[in-house]
């Protein structure tokens, strides 16, 4: 489970004289101050569950973001295609990092159908998709066409990186810049995206 009590229950925001206008101010904010303090702890039950600082957080946060700016994602939609993990976080945050929008998506099983996951990529008019090694080598395989097709960048996450976190650099984003997409099921019928601002994500 994703522990983020902490984060929210003691934002910035609650001082109204604090000029944070979007979770990633709130997050670097909370680096500077409170380096060493618990910020995320995630676990399955089985494995030892992942921990980060609010430094740790924040230095994986640009790093992940350096990765996406890399692939010119800045002001772009991602599709987050894992299922619920640490990686799954560091993703979302590495888009807000990037200045780009999230686009997340449980990862369907490898026999499963990715109709759902084809119709959001071009509803979002995605430009890259972040998954883990195993499902960009398929895509780029072409076992999945369907998601080939659109000419999709893709970023592995579990994938040593290849540029330097210090290259990252901070995007222009303000209360309004949309910070994700997120889809309902497509049970009924199409999957239909409900939009989210960085004003409204903390």
């Amino acid at each position: 489970m994703v522990a983020t009590g902490t984060l929210l229950a003691e934002s910035p925001r609650q001082e109204h004289e604090a000029p944070f206008v979007h979770f990633l101010e709130v997050l670097r904010h909370r680096a500077s101050t409170q380096p060493e303090r618990l910020a995320l702890t995630f676990g399955n039950g089985l494995d030892t569950p992942a921990t980060y600082t609010y430094a740790q957080l924040d230095q994986a946060g640009q790093a992940f973001g350096a990765r996406l700016q890399a692939l010119g994602a800045a002001g772009e939609r991602v599709v987050i295609l894992l299922q619920p993990s640490a990686d799954y976080v560091l993703a979302l945050l590495g888009c807000w990092y990037a200045g780009a929008t999230a686009v997340p998506v449980f990862s369907p099983k490898f026999n499963a159908s990715y109709e759902r996951v084809r119709l959001i990529v071009e509803d979002a008019q995605a430009r890259v998709l972040v998954s883990t090694e195993a499902v960009v080598q398929a895509l780029d395989a072409g076992q999945w066409p369907a998601l080939a097709d659109g000419a999709l960048r893709t970023l592995p996450v579990d994938k040593a990186p290849t540029e330097p976190a210090a290259l990252w650099h901070m995007p222009v984003i303000d209360a309004n810049s949309l910070a994700v997409l997120q889809y309902t099921s497509g049970s009924t019928g199409a999957p239909k995206g409900c939009a989210c601002c960085t004003g409204t994500c903390w």
